[in-house]
């Protein structure tokens, strides 16, 4: 008796003109040859061991929230325009001045240097002050640089337990774990928050296990585009990054191997085909792609930051 059918729609994400480069495929799919060598476990088609249709997630004690998750996205709500900016109301009492930061449940704003410091208007006129050799100006420390912040869904310091992204899926389907064996697609308006807090403009994003293919973000205007680059979005990263692990790879890239890394990437190529049975001849006429050069690691756990900057991450996959 067969299994029933589990419809699972797929996440519609905008054109965006910073995917513009991950969009064009190899003329030719690369298929490795039938035979390696003499052992059979070496071919791209044996049949190996199936991997798990889900990472083990188990009883996850976040219940289902519908609302969106909370993350500072662009005041107007538009796509490219930028926010004008706001006139400031000055500060009237003798503290810091306001963080920037938007407090949300998340992103906490971070602790000032600074106190609240009474005025003289309460103290009488007969009080002593003792005059201090001193200039009467504080000398303010040097200012910190601003926090950096990743989306929850990008974070691999702390990785979300409920967001579920498998970039050798056939298809574009990030998912949301809502309890009880069940997923649902993140939402669009999920998909629109920005990716970083403060926003960025471009990125570079490395991955140790395919350190010759990063993936470079820079916004490429087209027609019907803004010339001002918006902030870079969660969907814009998270589809970069799928979009670049479905690109196929060449004979150039697969005669740089080794015979073990061959052998390593075959049967990581096999294994990804037979997830899908329905599909398994049409995935490998497809060809062997950057994906399987993670060696089965296809589950996203987010970026870490990779240096001193902002814009430039590393991938984590397990």
């Amino acid at each position: 008796m067969s299994a029933p059918y589990v419809y699972a729609p797929q996440v519609n994400y905008r054109n965006s003109p910073y995917l513009a480069p991950f969009y064009t495929q190899q003329n030719s799919p690369f298929i490795p040859e039938l035979s390696l060598n003499n052992s059979p476990y070496a071919s791209p088609y044996a049949r190996a061991a199936s991997l798990p249709p889900s990472p083990n997630l188990g009883n996850s004690p976040l219940p289902y929230i519908p609302s969106n998750v909370p993350f500072p996205s662009s005041p107007d709500g538009s796509l490219f325009a930028p926010n004008p900016w706001p006139r400031e109301r000055r500060v009237s009492w003798n503290g810091a001045a306001p963080s920037t930061i938007q407090n949300t449940a998340w992103l906490q704003a971070p602790s000032s240097g600074y106190y609240h410091q009474r005025t003289r208007s309460d103290v009488g006129y007969n009080s002593y002050h003792p005059t201090s050799p001193y200039a009467p100006y504080m000398q303010l420390p040097p200012a910190q640089p601003p926090q950096f912040f990743l989306h929850p869904f990008l974070n691999a310091e702390n990785p979300r337990s409920d967001f579920i992204f498998d970039v050798s899926a056939p298809e574009f389907l990030p998912m949301r774990y809502i309890g009880n064996n069940q997923t649902l697609p993140i939402t669009a308006d999920e998909l629109n928050q920005v990716a970083t807090h403060p926003p960025i403009y471009s990125l570079h994003i490395i991955c140790d296990l395919i350190p010759n293919w990063p993936i470079d973000m820079n916004y490429n205007p087209t027609n019907g585009y803004s010339p001002i680059a918006p902030p870079i979005k969660l969907g814009d990263v998270l589809s970069a990054i799928w979009n670049s692990m479905q690109m196929r790879i060449s004979q150039v890239h697969w005669a740089s191997l080794t015979p073990q890394q061959q052998h390593m990437v075959s049967r990581a190529y096999t294994k990804r085909c037979q997830r899908m049975p329905s599909a398994e001849m049409i995935m490998l006429n497809q060809g062997v792609k950057q994906v399987d050069y993670l060696l089965g690691k296809i589950w996203f756990k987010g970026l870490l930051r990779a240096g001193d900057g902002f814009e430039v991450l590393k991938m984590v996959v397990a």
